[in-house]
């Protein structure tokens, strides 16, 4: 295994599904915690405009500093929720959501050090790619090369089953 610090290029087949699933729990984590169900597609579009205006570069960068360890994309994280934590002291919030308190700029901020850690987790650590497939339950998993035997794979299991 790869030490954190030492470098190795960002792969697209890494970042690509460490963005989009980090973005969705992002955009899911405060609605659900704040119990507004009603928030989510406007959570789930901050999310991604964050990410794409502050998560990427933010990652290059901590990337080229070869800053690869799990507290800085968890730091990294909770900064990236500061801008949304001024929006929301700025303009307020509606009658019917939760108000600005220290609070909940608590819990964005937990919530983007906890999307931090999920990126670091999908991105950046360990050397294998995540099978978004087997991420979401989608279908069999195919083995590793050299993984064992294909009675110990999933595949072979799910395949050679009769019909009933």
């Amino acid at each position: 295994m790869l030490h954190p610090t030492r470098s190795r290029r960002l792969s697209v087949r890494r970042l690509l599904p460490a963005v989009c699933l980090t973005t969705l729990l992002i955009g899911f984590y405060p609605a659900i915690l704040f119990e507004q169900p009603w928030a989510i597609p406007v959570g789930l579009a901050l999310a991604f405009a964050s990410a794409l205006l502050l998560g990427w570069p933010v990652a290059v960068q901590l990337h080229r500093r070869r800053w690869n360890h799990c507290w800085q994309f968890a730091l990294a994280g909770g900064l990236c929720a500061l801008p949304g934590i001024a929006l929301y002291a700025a303009i307020g919030a509606p009658r019917y959501f939760e108000p600005f308190s220290a609070a909940n700029a608590a819990i964005m901020l937990g919530c983007g050090a906890a999307g931090g850690i999920v990126f670091w987790l999908l991105a950046v650590a360990g050397e294998t790619v995540p099978d978004v497939r087997a991420l979401f339950g989608l279908g069999p998993v195919e083995p590793a090369e050299g993984a064992g035997s294909p009675q110990s794979s999933s595949k072979s299991i799910l395949v050679n089953k009769p019909p009933l």
